[in-house]
């Protein structure tokens, strides 16, 4: 079980790099810290842990890492709080020839946690780097047990013969000690009171364990021993050896020859051996089996055996040497090199606004005969260098981050050049402004002592400017660590809001006592200033925590899906957030704490994530159709909870999916795409068989990818698919993909995808439009379902329809505000300003609504009642709304009404939000009949159509 669930950790790591890397970034904020580690993990930390991660070639630049830590092993983020902070990258951190970076992080009392790292810079935070789990020790002075044994290396046994290794631990206190072995291979035992391990391998291969010394009768002192063992097949390993050459016959001086196991080998475990080339020759012992073959040395273009299409390994067998001759190829790049000796530290980047900055950036050439010359790319206006030199010199006049690159190159040879991106950073001032002061927890009882906030949480200086892409090197943001309740944040001259960040120490706030920005005080900064703000601010109460549990099985055999996921999705304020995960064990059950009386919907899956076949072979590898709680593929209509209670038996039955090789690929973005915009896309399958309804409300949901907005979906069952982006950013409005145009708020308009079994389908694009941001005390609410025989859900004979999509228009076509209607129907629209309102309801598979509200100080809350909905067409009744169609809409000068393939007349009035009549006519079924609006002024109108005394109300927007 033990090794399933690292298998699955590495899994897991594994796609949050993926879920935080960054596709065709739109955006300045740095990309996430990559492959963190805790470089000394492994056995016996005490009080620190030393970690080391690595940031993406094509990141944004970044001049600081903050550093998050929860206790225990977590994936829930609203569990971490800041740990510490590393500013003046370039000084501090130390960074190795392959690219990492280092910190030490500590102190910590002993215990289990889970760490991250974020990327920060004048745009913003990155997304959290993968989440690291790492175990605190203590001292030896401490009670904990220890254990006394060095790590071995390299041990090599040998298969069928017997071997014996005794593991010793150790305890301060006079305790007796235990010892277990878990994931252990086949016969190997420890004898629980020794510690010695005693096994005869019966198969080659690489194997690791876990043992755990404990103390006896208290499991919850307890140590781990991670080892490794490997075991040859042969008494008499083969060997390995030869010669490696270049083209002109000279020895290689210094390399290495490596083999890895084939992927044909079916012994357990991975597998590798190596020698070093000296002098042209190599020598070394290796084991039975068929391997891959790589040969490296510096400067040289490597050696892979077999070659490409070459499916012929290499075969060894015991007791017999192999004698290879490798002869290497110079690298093309391998031409004499020159690199930077001189560059601005983090201090050197500083600069103020009318005031001379100069660099002596230095470099040397390989080649003694080579002419070093320099020269600037991207550079701002003004900025020079001295191409004999390297002393740039600019004075700069605008305040901001400001980056160029520098290039040393050799006059004899152009090809031959050295390049850096650096950036300064211009302040308005000469001197920062300090911004300081102490944060205390809001006095039960005035008078009482006022108590500073603890560590952990921040100070942000956010400035009141919009920072967009056209002025991106703005400061718009400065932030400084609360220690002991202290902050000190050193900042540029402008006007700011002060936010109190509380990392789960107090609730969050804007100076002064605000919850939102909009209600926030402005701070105007002036150089030459200092200023001090000491606010109170309310101590933050975890929440109580329930259990939710549950079984993700197979829908036809009723069996657990071992290593699946279930998805904890937030639903508060309309939106979507995946909260945390739990991952199923080896029978499908899982279980996870959430926080009390927040409203949750849960997602299980198990392809890709979970349920992964054997390196090669994928012949027993199982598809299944991700599914909401209960039974429900769209996440408009997921089931929801309230969570108050225990909740157990939250069961998922997943179905197999057919195996398909097609994909449908896409982003979501803003309105005029110049930035990403994070989302949930559903692909509504709505057309296999004119003649089946079964899947026309069917939707596959997937999430884009953090920082890129790249939504994919694979393995589609063929057919026509509309998509529905729903934003995580609530500056947008939900729409449907409409090529090559916003998206539209009717899923009928929505451009049809064919999909077949074998294609694939990129650059649909979705293009969300930006709501407009209007603050008032209005309420509109009501009821949705579908339409039954005695006039809906009011007499009881409709059923609520959940996830229909509820917009607010004013009359100047700006999308104000929507909500989705829950469980029973219900939608609540609040905060709305005075004026009147196109009410648009919109439900894949149902025929659009629309009505007008008019939000006055007198009728500043209204009830639309309940109203209902009718399905897409399968009776004749229902073809009649399902084809009447509008364009183009908004329309400029003439509008085309058009009844499909309908046989009946129509009589149509446009009327206007006054409800005046403006236009009336009668429509042929057998015609495009033109209404004439160049003479109507731009607004919010809406069409009235009426066959055989069933009625629909169309909206149709008028722009000039």
């Amino acid at each position: 079980m033990n090794n399933a669930l690292n298998n699955l950790r590495a899994w897991w790591i594994f796609m949050a790099m993926i879920i935080t890397s960054s596709v065709a970034a739109m955006s300045a904020v740095p990309s996430a810290p990559e492959d963190l580690e805790a470089a000394n993990n492994g056995n016996n930390l005490s009080y620190w842990t030393f970690l080391k991660w690595e940031m993406p070639n094509n990141s944004p630049t970044f001049n600081r890492f903050d550093f998050y830590v929860a206790e225990g092993f977590t994936s829930s983020l609203a569990e971490f709080t800041l740990k510490d902070t590393l500013s003046y990258l370039q000084d501090s951190i130390p960074q190795d020839s392959s690219g990492h970076y280092f910190h030490a992080l500590g102190e910590f009392p002993k215990g289990d946690y889970t760490a991250y790292v974020t990327a920060y810079n004048a745009d913003g935070e990155s997304a959290p780097s993968n989440l690291l789990e790492f175990t605190i020790l203590g001292s030896k002075v401490d009670s904990r047990i220890y254990f006394t044994n060095d790590y071995p290396e390299n041990l090599k046994l040998t298969k069928n013969t017997a071997w014996t290794y005794d593991i010793d631990a150790e305890c301060k206190e006079d305790i007796t000690i235990k010892y277990e072995i878990a994931d252990a291979p086949q016969g190997m035992v420890i004898d629980e009171n020794t510690g010695v391990i005693s096994w005869t391998p019966t198969e080659g291969g690489s194997y690791q364990f876990l043992i755990y010394a404990y103390e006896d009768g208290n499991e919850d002192n307890k140590a781990p021993f991670w080892m490794d063992v490997y075991v040859y097949n042969c008494e008499t390993p083969p060997v390995v050896r030869g010669t490696v050459e270049n083209k002109d016959g000279e020895p290689i001086k210094q390399g290495k020859v490596y083999l890895y196991t084939a992927m044909v080998d079916s012994t357990k475990g991975p597998r590798q051996f190596w020698g070093g080339i000296e002098n042209g020759e190599f020598s070394f012992e290796a084991d039975a089996g068929q391997y891959e073959v790589v040969v490296v040395a510096n400067g040289y273009k490597p050696i892979y055996l077999p070659k490409d299409g070459n499916t012929e390994y290499i075969p060894l067998e015991c007791g017999v040497s192999v004698t290879f001759a490798f002869e290497l190829t110079k690298n093309d790049w391998n031409k004499d090199y020159i690199r930077f000796t001189a560059y601005p530290q983090y201090s050197d980047k500083k600069a103020s606004i009318g005031e001379e900055w100069s660099f002596d950036f230095e470099a040397e050439a390989k080649d003694d005969d080579a002419e070093v010359r320099f020269r600037l790319e991207n550079e701002p206006q003004g900025m020079t260098v001295d191409a004999l030199t390297g002393v740039v010199t600019w004075t700069p006049t605008e305040s901001g981050y400001h980056s160029f690159n520098i290039v040393a190159f050799d006059a004899n040879d152009n090809a031959v050049e050295a390049r850096m991106s650096t950036y300064i950073d211009v302040m308005t001032c000469l001197e920062p402004i300090k911004v300081t002061g102490t944060v205390y927890y809001e006095p039960e009882n005035p008078g009482d002592e006022l108590v500073p906030v603890r560590d952990g949480a921040f100070a942000v200086l956010i400035s009141t400017e919009e920072i967009d892409s056209t002025n991106q090197g703005k400061h718009n943001e400065y932030k400084a660590p609360i220690i002991d309740g202290v902050y000190s944040i050193d900042a540029d001259a402008g006007t700011y809001y002060l936010w109190f960040g509380g990392r789960g120490e107090f609730v969050d706030e804007y100076w002064e006592n605000s919850l939102y920005m909009s209600d926030a005080t402005q701070i105007t900064l002036e150089c030459g200033n200092n200023y001090t703000f000491n606010p109170l601010v309310e101590e933050y109460i975890f929440p109580t925590t329930y259990q939710v549990s549950g079984q993700v099985r197979d829908e036809d055999t009723g069996e657990g899906i071992p290593y699946a996921f279930v998805e904890v999705i937030g639903t508060e304020d309309s939106n979507y957030r995946v909260f945390t995960i739990a991952a199923t064990d080896d029978e499908g059950y899982y279980e996870i704490n959430l926080y009390e009386n927040y409203e949750y919907i849960f997602r299980a899956s198990a392809d890709a994530f979970g349920n992964i076949p054997p390196m090669g072979d994928s012949s027993e590898y199982i598809r299944y159709i991700p599914e909401y709680y209960e039974d429900v593929t769209d996440i408009m209509e997921a089931t929801s909870f309230v969570v108050t209670e225990n909740l157990v038996d939250i069961d998922f039955d997943l179905q197999k999916a057919a195996s398909y090789d097609n994909k449908l690929v896409g982003a979501v973005l803003n309105n005029d795409s110049t930035g990403y915009v994070p989302a949930w896309v559903v692909a509504f399958l709505v057309e296999t068989d004119p003649n089946n309804k079964e899947h026309l409300n069917w939707g596959l949901t997937t999430k884009t990818l953090a920082n890129s907005g790249v939504y994919s979906f694979e393995n589609l069952f063929p057919g026509d698919y509309i998509l529905l982006a729903f934003p995580e950013d609530m500056e947008y409005a939900p729409g449907y993909y409409l090529q090559g145009d916003l998206a539209t708020l009717n899923w009928k308009e929505a451009t049809r995808i064919t999909v077949n079994a074998t294609d694939a389908y990129y650059g649909n694009n979705i293009r969300l439009p930006k709501m407009k941001d209007i603050i008032g005390s209005g309420i509109i609410s009501g009821r949705i379902g579908k339409k039954g025989k005695d006039g809906g859900i009011v007499k009881g004979q409709g059923e609520p329809i959940p996830g229909a999509l509820v917009y607010t228009v004013d009359q100047y076509s700006n999308i104000v505000k929507f909500e989705r209607t829950n469980q029973i129907g219900e939608f609540h629209i609040d905060e709305l300003a005075t004026g009147k309102y196109n009410v648009i309801i919109d439900k894949v598979g149902y025929n659009q609504l629309s009505m007008w509200a008019d939000i006055t100080d007198e009728n500043s809350e209204i009830d639309i009642d309940s109203m209902t909905m009718n399905e897409a067409p399968t009776s004749a009744e229902d073809k009649i709304f399902a084809e009447i169609s509008l364009y183009p809409n908004p329309v400029v000068t003439q509008l085309t009404v058009n009844l499909g393939t309908l046989t009946s007349d129509a009589n149509i009035c446009l009327v206007d939000l006054t409800g005046v009549t403006l236009y009336k006519g009668t429509v042929s079924s057998n015609e495009n009949h033109k209404i004439d609006v160049e003479g109507i002024t731009s607004g919010m109108y809406y069409l009235k159509v009426t066959i055989e005394e069933e009625v629909t109300v169309l909206p149709v927007s008028i722009t000039k």
